[in-house]
């Protein structure tokens, strides 16, 4: 095996591939990676998992594939996606991940703008957006990655882009696909050599991976429609990544005993630097969830020690939990408690709080239940979480939700909470090695191994981004505490002026409405009187809420329901009655809709994207204003 030629007996490896080989090569029987399948999990061993990309490896080797070049992956998580991304560390090529959610033009303009020389494709729904588009791959060796009896069912907005009403039962004629490639390559011991070669002759220098922003470009009149820019592609090293997985690693204490439970994308550098490259190097175990919707559900399978989500994913983990607290039967339950209690006590204050106590005790009990019972902590990134959420999953459930801070361009983390130091509502303190400091305009600056070399063919952004001292303008606004804690306030893009000439800044206002009557907020009121906000309710709730409040109608009627809208009001007004006049919510708008990844209003890490929000419901917002 590789493994026993190139693996580490340094402290530092010196590239990705010789840290998830060296692993390899001391865990070759333990469990590396599963996905779910209809009859339970199915597990690659560390061993199984550098065979099959070593046996990929050597297939692009005869492929012509050199150092430097530079392989895509276009996948949801699943050892596949690993298994391709390991081997093309092993022949020194560049990976470049892309977003499922993305359309065929934004993938056209990633693969030409990276100048991709394979893609690997997940199935056919993915693949068909792209082929449509004259010339997208040419040049491009493309590679099927699951046998379509493995296909995920397509999105609704994928079927309608791929112009098909339903998709072909299997891949194109003549289409390598990659089952086969690993099943019948034989690698010589030329090419074998080869690839030891090449693994010792990566440096940390040497650029491992360009990953595409989940945000947005602009778009001018002169953009052709066949290639839409979906984000700057940031440049990012072996050095980079291997400082920051090490990082995490230590901080989080993995071993090998740890099982980890993955959902978000790989290609966003949160899940691949904390919950991929940190979990190979300590030997842990990764689960890859069937999706998003079904994660709430994959969590008490798994049993994970250690969790990794965006604040949403938490959120409705914990509406999850609270909806089997709320059914009519349970409120009968409790209000015939509450009456109980009041008998003995006499008053009816404090039977109520009795009652509410045990509830919540109760919905903790639910909560650890439903994380599968081992949760060692859980870590939180990608958006701001909520403090008050955060409190309640530790003193009612024992879970220890941890927040750090970072973005592509570092890595991702430059700064964390520990165990056994965290403070709730704040990102933690400065890793090791990384320079944390506060501008003058309130902007977070960071420095250190963790920072990108810049973005892909775009000297002017990379020149705004690092400044002469190598300090990283992140765009965020925050500030210290006295315990030397950064604490996030909120985006500089996102702070918005009113009309009459006030600034507001949002995210606070958002964070603070986290509920389970709320599913997403998006606060508006550019070059407006005063501020608003688009509620979008947690619809299942919302329907609960009904029932107990004997309100009958569909949710678009519900949402105009005085009687709805009363509960609603409470949430507004307890997120922003600490502010200055100015910067309070004056109308809301219940918004009877879900916001969706395929269907563009969020991004892969279920960010709200303001502009596409804003302009999908504009109607809605300007009727706010009405009057005003």
């Amino acid at each position: 095996m590789i493994s026993s030629t190139v693996s580490s007996t340094s402290a530092i490896p010196a590239n990705l591939a010789e840290l998830a080989l060296t692993t390899c090569a001391r865990y070759p029987g333990r469990p590396a990676f599963s996905r779910r399948v209809l009859d339970g999990w199915r597990t690659l061993t560390y061993g199984q998992w550098e065979e099959r990309s070593t046996r990929l490896a050597a297939w692009l080797l005869a492929r012509g594939v050199g150092r430097g070049d530079r392989i895509a992956i276009l996948s949801y998580n699943n050892p596949e996606w690993v298994t391709v991304d390991l081997a093309a560390l092993m022949v020194g090529a560049v990976v470049v991940p892309m977003y499922p959610s993305l359309t065929g033009p934004q993938h056209n303009y990633i693969l030409h703008h990276a100048k991709i020389k394979v893609l690997f494709v997940v199935d056919r729904a993915h693949l068909e957006p792209i082929r449509q588009i004259e010339g997208a791959l040419d040049g491009i060796t493309v590679v099927g990655m699951l046998a379509p009896g493995d296909w995920p069912r397509p999105s609704r907005e994928k079927l309608r882009e791929s112009k098909l009403e339903t998709l072909p039962t299997g891949w194109p004629e003549g289409l390598p696909q990659l089952g086969p490639i690993i099943a019948e390559s034989q690698p010589s011991r030329e090419a074998e050599e080869e690839l030891c070669s090449r693994i010792k002759a990566t440096r940390s220098t040497d650029l491992a991976t360009i990953c595409y922003t989940s945000g947005t470009c602009s778009v001018t009149p002169a953009t052709p429609t066949s290639m839409l820019p979906a984000g700057k592609g940031v440049l990012l090293t072996h050095g980079n990544l291997v400082t920051n997985v090490l990082y995490v690693r230590e901080v989080a204490e993995l071993t090998r005993e740890d099982a980890l439970l993955s959902v978000l994308p790989l290609a966003h550098m949160f899940e691949r630097t904390c919950g991929y490259y940190a979990a190979v190097s300590a030997g842990a175990a990764v689960s890859y969830a069937a999706s998003p919707a079904q994660f709430v559900d994959d969590i008490g399978s798994v049993a994970p020690t250690v969790l990794l989500c965006v604040p949403m994913l938490f959120e409705r983990i914990y509406q999850r939990a609270f909806a089997a607290t709320d059914k009519p039967w349970f409120r009968k339950v409790t209000g015939l408690a509450t009456a109980v209690v009041n008998v003995f006590v006499g008053d009816a204050a404090r039977a109520g709080q009795f009652v509410e106590d045990r509830k919540a005790w109760l919905l903790g009990k639910l909560l650890r239940r439903k994380l599968g019972g081992r949760l060692r902590f859980a870590v939180s990134g990608g958006a701001a979480l909520s403090a008050d959420l955060a409190r309640f999953f530790h003193e009612k459930a024992g879970i220890l939700i941890l927040e750090g801070y970072g973005l592509t361009e570092t890595s991702p983390v430059l700064t964390c909470n520990r165990p056994g130091r965290w403070r709730f509502g704040s990102v933690g303190m400065p890793i090791t090695d990384a320079q944390v400091r506060i501008a003058e305009d309130g902007e977070v600056l960071g420095r250190g191994p963790m920072v990108m070399q810049g973005y892909l063919d775009d000297p002017e952004e990379t020149a705004k981004a690092l400044d002469p001292e190598g300090f990283f303008h992140t765009g965020d606004l925050g500030r210290f505490d006295e315990d030397g804690f950064l604490r996030i306030t909120g985006r500089k893009k996102a702070m918005f002026k009113l009309s009459i000439g006030k600034f507001v800044n949002p995210e606070p206002i958002e964070n603070r409405m986290v509920h389970e009557l709320v599913s997403q907020a998006m606060v508006c009121g550019s070059d407006r009187p005063f501020a608003a906000v688009l509620i979008f309710p947690n619809l299942p709730a919302l329907q609960s809420l009904a029932a107990s409040l004997g309100v009958t109608g569909d949710d678009a009627a519900l949402c105009n329901d005085q009687r709805i809208r009363e509960p609603y009001k409470k949430i507004v007004d307890d997120a922003c009655g600490h502010l200055p006049d100015y910067e309070r919510i004056k109308r809301f708008c219940l918004v009877p809709a879900a916001l969706g990844i395929d269907s563009g209003e969020l991004t892969p890490t279920l960010k709200v994207k303001r502009a596409v929000v804003g302009e999908r419901f504009k109607e809605r917002i300007d009727s706010m204003y009405d009057g005003s």
